[in-house]
């Protein structure tokens, strides 16, 4: 296991301020995602595992579950299910939220890319930490669909499924005291697919339009850059 320190750097818009949160104010919620730069930052724990061949890969509930606890509160993860590596459930109460309500979110991851761990030589100038004595490269898109739990105590109808796909790259850097740093980035961009946008608001499908180019390339609408640290917990 380890711990975690995210510390958020920078939040971009790069499609603008207004579309950066379709369907609400974008410009104040930019103001207040920004104002998070320079707080706290989140601390949760995680872990790797080993797979049936043998391959060290993540533990994809447990770290899900953690994030979700320090951001959302510890007991935010009513239940939380996997059903093979590439696909979890999860049902959330985050704290501060209106009494009674609760969210069902589906990550289902769409595509993966890792660069093998490099210590050959040279590649150190590659590494922005001189103590770096390995590095590694990673890459995942998640396809995440949020739906409100209707019934209980939120008796108001609930609203479509809000989909988008998250990408995730990471450049990690282990270090000669066995601590590993890392650079994180994660772009959100809306589904434009009509499989899953066509329930969704219409003020959404029309910042799924307006959030391509000509040529058809999707843009993200919120891109946030985060600094990461991992200690081993045996070390702590």
């Amino acid at each position: 296991r380890w711990k975690v320190k995210s510390s958020l750097q920078q939040v971009l818009a790069p499609a603008g301020d207004v579309l950066f949160s379709p369907g609400r104010n974008g410009t104040e919620s930019l103001r207040r995602a920004r104002a998070e730069i320079g707080t706290p930052p989140l601390e949760y724990e995680c872990r790797w595992q080993r797979d049936g061949e043998g391959w060290v890969v993540v533990d994809r509930a447990y770290n899900v579950a953690s994030i979700s606890k320090a951001s959302m509160g510890q007991k935010a993860v009513q239940y939380i299910e996997e059903d093979g590596p590439d696909h979890q459930t999860l049902v959330l109460a985050p704290a501060g939220a209106p009494k009674g309500l609760v969210y069902k979110v589906d990550l289902r991851v769409v595509s993966r890319h890792a660069d093998a761990a490099t210590t050959e030589a040279g590649f150190s100038q590659l590494c922005a930490n001189q103590r770096c004595v390995e590095r590694f490269d990673c890459a995942e898109t998640v396809r995440q669909t949020v739906i409100i739990v209707p019934g209980g105590a939120n008796a108001r109808v609930a609203p479509p499924p809000a989909v988008k796909e998250v990408e995730t790259i990471c450049l990690y850097e282990r270090l000669a005291d066995g601590r590993m740093v890392g650079y994180q980035r994660t772009s959100t961009f809306l589904v434009p697919d009509a499989a899953y946008t066509s329930e969704s608001p219409f003020i959404e499908q029309q910042a799924a339009r307006l959030l391509r180019t000509r040529s058809g390339r999707l843009i993200a609408n919120d891109v946030r850059c985060y600094q990461l640290e991992y200690v081993p917990v045996a070390d702590i």
